[in-house]
């Protein structure tokens, strides 16, 4: 089975396309879909509140890596993402630069598998417990793993971490 991931232009009026922060310097960012229902609902989506991710060399060396989602709110020329512009975080220039595909910083904001997302986590150092990545990752609710959390039973665990490159196939 082939879950093919939709872009921000076709995700549908009830969803929204945005980077959700990692703790990972070299991949600040996974490019997820979610419900517009659940940024609103969870206050901007979660805890990620900090300001964008600083693209300057070295700056996470001495400072806490704490930056927030980007959430769009409006194209450059006005038009509303997906219908609300009232959920916009760190959608600034920096921001833009990094979630629109054109912008030099658009590799920031990539596709990854909850896999990928999970080592990248782990990785970072930020986290000593996995049951909070596991965790964090059931409440994203992104389109992207609905497939994979298909063939598992709806949930993330430790029990099925083994599991989760296997059990599907993603194309984006």
């Amino acid at each position: 089975m082939v879950f093919v991931a939709p872009d921000s232009a076709s995700a549908g009026s009830a969803k929204i396309t945005i980077c959700h922060r990692t703790r990972s310097v070299t991949n600040p960012y996974r490019r997820i879909t979610v419900s517009q229902n659940s940024i609103q609902r969870n206050n901007g989506h979660g805890d990620h509140t900090g300001g964008v991710f600083n693209t300057t060399a070295g700056y996470y060396n001495t400072n806490p890596k704490n930056w927030g989602d980007i959430i769009p709110g409006s194209t450059d020329g006005g038009a509303a993402f997906n219908g609300s512009n009232s959920i916009d975080k760190n959608w600034d220039p920096d921001g833009r630069a990094i979630f629109l595909p054109t912008g030099v910083n658009a590799s920031k904001c990539g596709r990854m598998t909850a896999k990928q997302f999970y080592d990248i986590q782990m990785a970072s150092g930020e986290f000593s417990d996995p049951a909070l990545v596991i965790a964090e990752l059931n409440a994203m609710e992104a389109n992207e793993d609905k497939a994979l959390l298909a063939t598992l039973g709806g949930t993330f665990s430790s029990g099925n971490l083994s599991t989760w490159a296997t059990s599907i196939a993603v194309a984006t």
